[in-house]
């Protein structure tokens, strides 16, 4: 099946291609929507574009709708944790391919769906916390906590770490719970990265005007 992908200009961006190619085979969003827009498809890439935008718009929901959940129950929070750490994994691909210049990739990222990866990744990690590091997080100053924090609360420290704000109004009472902040930090530093990648990608490859816009512009 033919594929656009940037040729390599040396062996390790070459491997660093290959990886990629083997990262994003578990991915949804690559299986059904990147994959299958092959050069008969170009023809009408509007119809991929909309289904690129449900997709993220409909993990945006659910993922909204997982973070007011906040079950209490161990295998309720472990499923749920799951699903989460799943499309922090697709981001994580998604952002590596167009930071690769992976021609498929590229096509698939915008502005508008860089920040919905931002809304995405700080509801992810405030799932993660709740899952993973429940009761971890203690209040500054509060001696008669009882472990129990409110999907708010969650989501405060999530944005603040993923936005390298940092956080003093909670401790992280665990290893578990520390390693979190610092890979919520990390996932935003990545983003920022993306972000970069995506406007160099604009600066070296610019959209070519149409033949109606053209021919406006020569008058």
């Amino acid at each position: 099946m033919p594929r656009d992908k940037p040729e390599p200009s040396w062996s390790l961006e070459a491997g660093a291609l290959w990886v990629h190619d083997v990262l994003k085979w578990p991915c949804l969003s690559w299986l059904f929507i990147d994959r299958r827009e092959t050069n008969a498809a170009k023809k009408k890439p509007r119809k991929w574009d909309r289904r690129r935008g449900k997709y993220v718009i409909g993990w945006t929901v659910l993922l909204i709708g997982v973070w007011l959940l906040n079950p209490s129950s161990f295998w309720a929070r472990m499923a749920v944790g799951g699903l989460a750490t799943y499309r922090a994994y697709e981001i994580i691909v998604s952002g590596l391919g167009t930071a690769l210049g992976d021609a498929t990739q590229t096509r698939a990222r915008n502005l508008i769906t860089i920040g919905f990866y931002g809304v995405q990744l700080t509801l992810i990690f405030a799932i993660v916390y709740h899952s993973f590091a429940g009761g971890c997080f203690q209040p500054a100053h509060d001696s008669s906590f009882d472990g129990h924090l409110a999907s708010t609360d969650y989501l405060y420290i999530s944005w603040a770490n993923f936005t390298s704000l940092g956080q003093e109004a909670y401790e992280a009472k665990s290893e578990v719970a520390q390693f979190l902040e610092v890979s919520t930090t990390s996932m935003g530093i990545l983003l920022l990265a993306v972000l970069l990648a995506f406007g160099i990608n604009e600066v070296k490859d610019p959209p070519k005007p149409s033949g109606k816009s053209s021919a406006r512009n020569s008058n």
